[in-house]
């Protein structure tokens, strides 16, 4: 798991009781961990000091990155949380220290993060820079320079798959933007990864949910 832009320290934070809210304090950092624990956390390798990104390693050979990329230390009471994206100098050196080490170790690596790193389609920035990670060039020229071939993103609630190369050096990186299951038609995603650095993506969407009577 990683952290949405509405998930820590979330002003807006409310508990339900029928159709009345209440509001009440939005979990911080160390809660978030506790809360998902099972769910990520418990497998880290490694953890980065400023943030709540941490790598995990599923199988043998694969290294997924959960990055977070939320401003979620800017939000503050009576203000809605902050929508837009960024990693500080500090993570940033991290997550290059990561890459650097997965490289040395011949490790594949696979990214995961809220915030978009690239335009998905013409002015995408202009009208919409929230939904893209500052500086996201740098961040996008980061993952392709070692080798990241697939960084999976939401935020924008679209489906939508997009390349950037890098010029004159054979690099590139996809941004494979997911939809979100709480906006319709509720897509998600089956990735099946084989031999030769190859992936097949399938998109699916919710038709039903047997359990609530949805069907």
């Amino acid at each position: 798991i990683i952290p949405g832009n509405h998930d820590l320290k979330n002003a807006d934070s409310v508990k339900f009781k029928g159709s009345t809210t209440t509001p009440v304090p939005g979990a911080g950092p160390e809660e978030f961990k506790t809360l998902y624990h099972d769910f990520g956390f418990k497998d880290a390798i490694v953890q980065d000091d400023d943030s709540l990104s941490y790598i995990a390693e599923p199988v043998k050979g694969l290294r997924l990155f959960a990055l977070d990329s939320c401003r979620w230390k800017e939000n503050r009471p009576d203000h809605h949380p902050v929508t837009g994206g960024a990693f500080s100098q500090k993570t940033l050196q991290w997550i290059e220290k990561q890459l650097i080490a997965a490289k040395h170790d011949r490790k594949a690596v696979l990214v995961f993060m809220h915030h978009g790193i690239m335009e998905h389609y013409p002015a995408n920035e202009k009208f919409y820079e929230n939904y893209i990670v500052k500086d996201h060039k740098i961040v996008s020229s980061l993952f392709a320079s070692y080798g990241v071939p697939l960084v999976f993103t939401g935020h924008f609630h679209a489906q939508d798959i997009t390349k950037r190369s890098i010029k004159d050096t054979g690099r590139f990186v996809f941004d494979v933007e997911t939809g979100s299951l709480a906006t319709a038609p509720c897509p998600f995603r089956r990735v099946q990864i084989s031999k030769g650095r190859k992936a097949l993506i399938n998109s699916s969407f919710i038709k039903s949910i047997p359990s609530l009577g949805y069907d």
